[in-house]
């Protein structure tokens, strides 16, 4: 689950290399790789790794 939620978000952050209409696509992977990054900090939290929860959550936050 976890691995295949990484695919999804890297996948979707490779194709913001091409050129995709602002209003659709940028707003819907700003919405989905927020939901994804806190997703992976909450596992990782539940987890106990430190460093991978304050890694995904900055990049949750960035987005």
């Amino acid at each position: 689950m976890i691995n295949l939620i990484k695919l999804i978000l890297s996948t979707m952050i490779f194709l913001c290399l091409l050129n995709m209409p602002y209003g659709y696509y940028y707003q819907l992977l700003r919405f989905v790789v927020l939901i994804g990054f806190a997703f992976l900090a909450y596992d990782a939290q539940k987890k106990g790794y430190q460093k991978e929860l304050i890694f995904y959550c900055t990049l949750a936050l960035l987005f």
